[in-house]
């Protein structure tokens, strides 16, 4: 008998029927998910010709349905792995309808994206931000549909600062979610000989303070905004950093280079300092030009060789042992995104660029009166230093 003839016979191959069981189960699957993305397109139909706009995710049915799929779960998968998969297969028929906008506390990586993704599934336009409170923000302005904070964790209890927006905001609760929390140490280096530097959020250095002290007695601990955060910088600086195992995946592409707020590399040999920040708001409040002034700040921002120079004021820092804000080495190009607004300048050679925004006028905005300039991209020749604007409107 040939090996082809072997393959082809059930019963010289034990898993041949079982492979072909499989794949009839899989055909039968994919039809019945199409027939529900549809079912849930017709929903969809029914709520617009009632006069509902917007998104059309609602919790309390999603938690019905999950509940309903747990209680009915006789394995063998458990009732987590079995709720999994219903999650995307709602969320991937919400998508198809119209894909949920989610803001959370960033950057990506963090545990708040994985509670996010958790919840509402991976088919979400993420938003990550800064803080807590503009996620709030955020939300309210209609930036986004929904919105995750961090509301409670076991060691260290309640949020407080959390529960305080919540008393000030009009915005209501729709959900929660449970995450279970699981530290790693991620390194590059091979051993925990080689690891002379862990870099952390406190919140994690204290929940991990006696396996440090017992396994990495000598190495430096360093405070971080985010673990996300610091597992780019740990990668960049050759050391270790503590998170979870989204961030490191997102954090180790190949084809994708994650780079730090700020960051400062090399294209072609031009310098380039890119940030994103709430402390340009500090800086057009003290030297009163107006938000559609984007270049004025970054000019003060170059003077000062800092991208924050003013401390106490709107924008909360953490006051760390290294001072990541301070521009040690003076750039070719200084780009930003803040304010929506696009706006270009040269000063004393250097190039500062404020790239502006593809979004039109929110509520927010209006509120804030920031008036964007949406679809003007700016493209900088690397070769002459020239900045020309092509506008997509």
């Amino acid at each position: 008998m040939t090996h082809k003839d072997n393959m082809e016979d059930p019963l010289a191959d034990p898993l041949a029927n079982i492979r072909k069981r499989i794949d009839e189960i899989d055909v039968s699957i994919q039809d019945l998910v199409s027939e529900r993305a549809s079912c849930a397109a017709s929903v969809a139909k029914v709520k617009q010709q009632q006069g509902e706009t917007g998104h059309f995710y609602r919790p309390e049915r999603e938690a019905q349905v999950l509940r309903a799929v747990m209680e009915r779960n006789t394995g063998p998968l458990n009732d987590e792995s079995i709720a999994g998969i219903f999650r995307e297969i709602m969320a991937a028929c919400l998508a198809h309808e119209k894909p949920l906008k989610v803001a959370f506390l960033g950057p990506e990586g963090t545990y708040t994206h994985s509670a996010a993704v958790k919840h509402f599934g991976s088919l979400i336009e993420t938003q990550p931000v800064q803080s807590i409170e503009e996620v709030f923000r955020t939300v309210e302005a209609d930036g986004a549909n929904f919105g995750v904070v961090p509301v409670e964790n076991s060691s260290a209890g309640v949020i407080n600062h959390t529960l305080d927006l919540f008393m000030k905001s009009s915005l209501t609760i729709s959900g929660e979610v449970a995450l279970r929390i699981r530290h790693n140490l991620l390194s590059n280096l091979g051993s925990l000989e080689k690891i002379d530097r862990v870099y952390a959020h406190q919140q994690s250095l204290s929940q991990c303070n006696q396996w440090l002290d017992k396994n990495l007695p000598d190495a430096e601990r360093i405070a971080m905004s985010s673990n996300a955060q610091a597992v780019l910088h740990a990668k960049e600086n050759n050391a270790a950093s503590i998170g979870g195992t989204m961030a490191a995946d997102l954090y180790d592409m190949d084809n994708v280079l994650m780079v730090g707020n700020p960051a400062f590399f090399s294209v072609h040999n031009v310098k380039t300092l890119v940030y994103h920040g709430d402390t340009i708001f500090d800086i057009i409040e003290k030297i009163r030009v107006p938000q559609s002034d984007v270049v004025s700040p970054m000019i003060q921002m170059l003077k000062k060789r800092h991208l924050g120079p003013m401390y106490g004021k709107k924008t909360g820092m953490i006051p760390e042992r290294k001072d990541y804000l301070v521009i040690e080495e003076v750039p070719d190009v200084l780009h930003m995104g803040h304010v929506h607004v696009n706006g270009y300048t040269v000063y004393r050679g250097t190039t500062l660029i404020n790239s502006g925004t593809w979004q039109a006028q929110t509520e927010y905005q209006v509120l804030r009166n920031m008036i964007p300039t949406p679809c003007r991209v700016p493209i900088f020749n690397l070769k002459t230093h020239k900045t020309m604007i092509t506008n997509f409107g």
